[in-house]
């Protein structure tokens, strides 16, 4: 590979990944009645969906990486990695624990997400054009 982190974007993506598949079949079936008691199946749900999506983000961030070579391909990878933990991490903690206090996390979890998604807006808007002759 030639850049060193994009097969770790790829393999935290994968990992991502089967851990959002895993969550999803484990709240829906092992989890479901003590989901059900603290209330929080929605929130269990929201945060195994958004783990899947930005699993496909980091692949996403690791094949650009590799392919075009630019540091804001690592950097989306990067906030996509911190945004999951935090987002989903707190929202997977409260839907478990009933901690309420864990939810703080979110919203800077949710932010990392967006600038993962806008340093992909500004990283593919700074790519050189091809001209074609």
């Amino acid at each position: 590979m030639k850049h060193p982190a994009s097969k770790w974007l790829l393999a935290t993506g994968a990992l991502f990944g089967t851990l959002a598949v895993l969550s999803g079949s484990m709240g829906s079936h092992l989890l479901r009645t003590q989901l059900e008691e603290f209330n929080s199946t929605a929130n269990f749900t929201l945060a195994s969906n958004y783990l899947f999506y930005h699993a496909g983000g980091l692949l996403f961030a690791g094949l650009l990486l590799e392919r075009l070579e630019r540091r804001g391909f690592l950097y989306m990878g990067i906030f996509f990695i911190v945004g999951s933990f935090l987002f989903c991490g707190s929202l997977f903690t409260y839907s478990l624990t009933g901690l309420r206090g864990v939810t703080a996390m979110a919203p800077i979890g949710g932010v990392n997400l967006i600038l993962g998604w806008m340093t992909m807006v500004v990283t593919c808007v700074r790519l050189p054009s091809s001209k074609k002759h």
